[in-house]
């Protein structure tokens, strides 16, 4: 797997997780296939990964930070973007 991949697969599972998890908090009164189905059928898919982006940015700066030099966290943030 490439960089980019190591990154995205864990986000693609993590994120819609949370977004149902922190929805389902906020609504104390709902359950979580509730907010899941109400997420669907009001924003569809694309709700269930509103903040994707930044969950994988957030991964590489975390778990590459203590393996890289300060350069290579550089570059890497930079091949990111292109």
């Amino acid at each position: 797997l490439n960089l980019n991949q190591t990154y995205n697969v864990p986000c693609l599972i993590r994120v819609p997780t949370e977004q149902v998890k922190q929805r389902t908090q906020a609504l104390l009164s709902s359950n979580t296939y509730q907010v899941l189905l109400a997420t669907l059928r009001e924003e569809g898919v694309r709700g269930l990964y509103r903040g994707y982006g930044s969950a994988v940015h957030r991964e590489v700066g975390t778990l590459h930070t203590s393996h890289l030099s300060p350069p290579q966290v550089f570059c890497l943030l930079l091949s990111h973007f292109q």
